[in-house]
């Protein structure tokens, strides 16, 4: 028996949201391949030749900066035969990126340096086969890609927006944390949480404390997820559940806003 809720409550997403693997795809495609998404930290691409692996959506990017220093985005994919560039998360391609299948190489800059035999192929045009480029953005130090052929430009958008589909930002007074979130499966997500302090801070203090406290929220808030997620295939939960009004404003009315209206665009 399903049983209506009260006025009081506003009705949640059903069960299949969370388990769904053709909602997953949609979501993918919709909103992880459409939106800017958090990638890494521009500091974690130090150098020129230094990069890292990430995935959006269906899709698997490299962050490399160039010998330019400046940095840039391709999907991880040789213009061959498809063979995976890139098969660690971090690393230094050196002066140049060689695929491992058949040594095509490409430029920092994604373009096509040099492939086996290529004297008999003199009639293509090296500039045709680059690698497929993606959108960056840097904001505060924060690096940010986009699929979309024509994203809004990211500096156009507002920080509240930015936390937005696969990041969070913990404001505090002497330190910021970032969440990020990879989705894997319709029963899997990936979070990588990083504490950012000033170097003004971290000089004579001892922070453990202080990472120990945020740690311990992430995992109590992790653990609720995990306690939530085997029953979205209920058959108690497949009309889903209620929000009570302290989670209607943001949940109710602006979440569920968003997620639906991402979920149309196509």
């Amino acid at each position: 028996m399903t049983i209506a809720p009260s006025s009081v409550f506003l009705p949640t997403l059903p069960g299949r949201y969370y388990t769904d693997p053709a909602i997953f795809e949609r979501e993918k495609r919709n909103i992880f391949e459409r939106q800017w998404q958090f990638a890494c930290r521009a500091e974690d691409v130090p150098a020129p030749g230094r990069f890292v692996r990430t995935v959006i959506g269906n899709e698997n990017v490299i962050v490399v900066r160039g010998r330019d220093g400046e940095l840039r985005a391709f999907l991880n994919v040789c213009r061959h035969r498809g063979s995976t560039l890139c098969l660690t998360d971090t690393g230094d391609f050196g002066r140049s990126i060689r695929c491992p299948y058949h040594s095509w190489t490409y430029r920092l800059d994604g373009s096509l340096m040099s492939a086996p035999n290529w004297q008999s192929m003199a009639a293509a045009d090296k500039a045709d086969f680059g690698l497929h480029p993606v959108h960056l953005g840097e904001w505060h130090g924060m690096v940010w890609l986009n699929l979309a052929d024509d994203p809004p430009p990211l500096e156009d958008l507002v920080w509240p927006q930015l936390l937005r589909p696969n990041c969070f930002l913990s404001l505090l007074p002497d330190h910021v944390i970032t969440h990020r979130f990879e989705p894997v499966s319709t029963e899997v997500t990936k979070v990588v949480c990083e504490w950012l302090f000033p170097p003004s801070t971290v000089a004579g203090y001892d922070l453990s404390d202080t990472v120990e406290f945020f740690h311990r929220v992430n995992e109590q808030d992790f653990a609720a997820s995990e306690w939530c997620q085997p029953n979205m295939k209920s058959r108690a939960y497949v009309d889903g559940g209620v929000l009570v009004p302290s989670e209607q404003e943001i949940i109710g009315r602006w979440y569920y806003r968003w997620y639906q209206e991402s979920m149309d665009s196509a």
